[in-house]
């Protein structure tokens, strides 16, 4: 994703609003935010996600559930995050890796919240044909619990189409890992949502209502 700068975001933030689509915009951080973003990004309780622990770590002003680290980070950044920010792990290994990782952290009985990437489009490990083979996986981990979601668009399909079906793959999957869920995003709209494709409003205003009656997650857009 493409990083967006402090104005834009405060735009967003703001239009998001006034359009009363109960969205959240998740930003990509690739620097430790100044001060100034730390304020817009309390402000429009919006989500972070990046690649690098020491940006998580420096966003302890946003709720850790909102913070999302990658798990392809070395295992000692992973470990120095930990309870700052949730993993968002893509494959089997990151899994097992994170599995392995948090173990010693956590209190008796307790797993560690994660997010996952599935791939609408069948590309990557985990898609919408293989989620039996993926919930075994999540199911047979010792300290994992998916309660977050992560969808990639084909931004040259059709955005409201691939929408609907996104939040039913969300619904889907939520009942067959069986999960919690706290939180999904659909990667990759926010910018033609801001250059006005009406008819991506439209749906996702009808999906943000669904959610709040039916999943009342978090529903983020990046």
């Amino acid at each position: 994703g493409e990083v967006m700068n402090i104005q834009e975001l405060i735009r967003t933030a703001s239009w998001l609003t006034t359009e009363e689509i109960m969205l959240r915009p998740l930003v990509q951080l690739d620097s430790v935010p100044t001060l100034e973003e730390q304020r817009v990004h309390a402000e429009s309780e919006i989500g972070i996600f990046t690649d690098a622990a020491a940006i998580a770590i420096a966003c302890g002003y946003v709720d850790p559930r909102s913070v999302f680290l990658s798990a392809t980070a070395s295992e000692d950044d992973l470990r120095a995050a930990h309870g700052r920010c949730r993993y968002l792990a893509e494959t089997q290994e990151e899994l097992r890796t994170l599995d392995a990782l948090v173990g010693p952290y956590l209190p008796e009985g307790y797993l560690e919240d994660i997010a996952i990437r599935v791939d609408p489009t069948g590309h990557g490990a985990f898609t919408p044909e293989n989620i039996p083979m993926f919930a075994r996986l999540i199911r047979r981990t010792n300290n994992l619990a998916v309660r977050a979601l992560f969808l990639p668009f084909d931004l040259d399909g059709d955005l409201s189409r691939q929408a609907k079906d996104a939040f039913s793959l969300v619904k889907k999957i939520r009942s067959d890992l069986p999960c919690m869920l706290h939180a999904f995003c659909f990667e990759g709209l926010m910018k033609p949502l801001m250059q006005g494709d009406t008819e991506l409003l439209h749906t996702l205003k009808m999906l943000a209502s669904l959610n709040d009656t039916s999943l009342y997650a978090s529903f983020f857009i990046s």
